[in-house]
């Protein structure tokens, strides 16, 4: 039978790290040669909204005997799922295979109606999860069974990288601190010059590099923030080269994130991709991510603080500390985007043959 693919996710723009993984995996389906359906879930306004849906059922309704019918879902977080839930009707409707590609926390740290009514739809569809917490979490909020789920990480769509230049105390150079994100308050970034002004008042020899669009709301305070820091740069948004470079111009990598519904981001791995030691806070995936470098795991804001001052003065005083962490990163990074490309390139095959 032949296959066809249609495939409901959101594509940038806007660039997001939802947007980027469905973009990648949209790229390795097209490689393929398979005849894939995309239908952009992207915000557009009801009109065209209904009009993609009248698309999906017809091209559905339509489709002769002869193929294989697969749809592949990135969920939406929110109250869009209502809006899933009715190509996921389809879709049953029509005895097509569901897979089904979760991307947030929002309804795993809770059980919105409109999360309850979906998973009751899909208990027979293949689910993938972004990291083994996140599988555990699926199978007991919805009761899908864990042989349904399988665990793809967001590194199988990051490039391996060589060793990034180890940071040797005894030389007396600085320490290069790093924060790359969309910069937002929940993005934890007042959190990251907190952490730089206190080790600076410390006597602790740090700079830091910020990288990303920052969000206009917070452009005056954050202004005020790094003017107070001399030791603090930042250099705008970074992509592609200006990123590698940005990686490669750091030691450690802070995240320290206040958003709740957190998944895996991608920017740790990136990090962790050169070797470079990343410290977050307990948020979705993130332990799944740093692995073996717990001691850099915070549970708070506050707790965050102390975690990374801890961690500067073990670099300083143990200069075998920083080369135990960076291999702990680079290690565990290989590890998981090795796992996780091995299940990919099943699911590919799964989709499309």
């Amino acid at each position: 039978m032949k296959p066809k693919v249609f495939f409901l996710a959101p594509l940038p723009p806007p660039v997001h790290g939802f947007s980027v993984i469905s973009s990648n995996v949209f790229a390795l389906l097209t490689a393929t040669g398979a005849e894939i359906h995309l239908i952009n879930s992207q915000p557009s306004g009801f009109w065209q909204g209904l009009l993609k849906l009248i698309g999906f059922i017809r091209a559905t309704a339509f489709t002769p005997a002869t193929y294989k019918q697969c749809l592949y879902i990135a969920l939406s977080g929110g109250v869009r799922q209502y809006l899933d839930m009715l190509y996921v009707l389809v879709a049953r409707a029509f005895r097509i295979r569901m897979y089904v590609h979760h991307h947030s926390y929002y309804y795993l740290n809770q059980r919105p109606i409109q999360s309850r009514l979906i998973f009751s739809l899909l208990k027979n569809a293949t689910h993938i999860a972004l990291c083994d917490a996140m599988r555990e979490k699926i199978s007991k909020n919805y009761g899908i069974s864990v042989q349904n789920i399988q665990t793809i990480s967001n590194s199988a769509f990051i490039p391996a990288q060589n060793q990034n230049n180890l940071y040797h105390p005894e030389t007396g150079q600085s320490i290069k601190i790093g924060y790359l994100a969309n910069i937002t308050q929940d993005k934890g970034i007042f959190v990251f010059l907190d952490a730089i002004e206190r080790l600076s008042e410390a006597g602790h020899n740090v700079e830091a590099l910020i990288g990303g669009p920052l969000d206009p709301t917070i452009k005056p305070a954050f202004e005020a923030a790094i003017s107070k820091l001399p030791n603090v740069k930042y250099i705008g948004a970074v992509y592609d080269e200006k990123k590698h470079s940005f990686f490669r111009l750091i030691n450690i990598f802070a995240f320290p994130t206040l958003y709740k519904n957190e998944a895996e981001p991608l920017v740790i791995w990136e990090a962790q991709s050169y070797g470079i030691p990343a410290a977050s806070i307990n948020r979705g995936c993130i332990p799944c991510l740093l692995g073996q470098n717990g001691d850099l795991l915070a549970e708070s804001a506050a707790d965050f603080l102390s975690k990374l001052e801890l961690a500067i003065c073990k670099v300083l005083a143990h200069p075998d500390y920083y080369l135990f962490l960076s291999n702990n990163a680079m290690r565990h990074f290989a590890d998981i985007k090795l796992s996780s490309n091995r299940t990919l390139d099943k699911l590919i095959n799964d989709l499309t043959s």
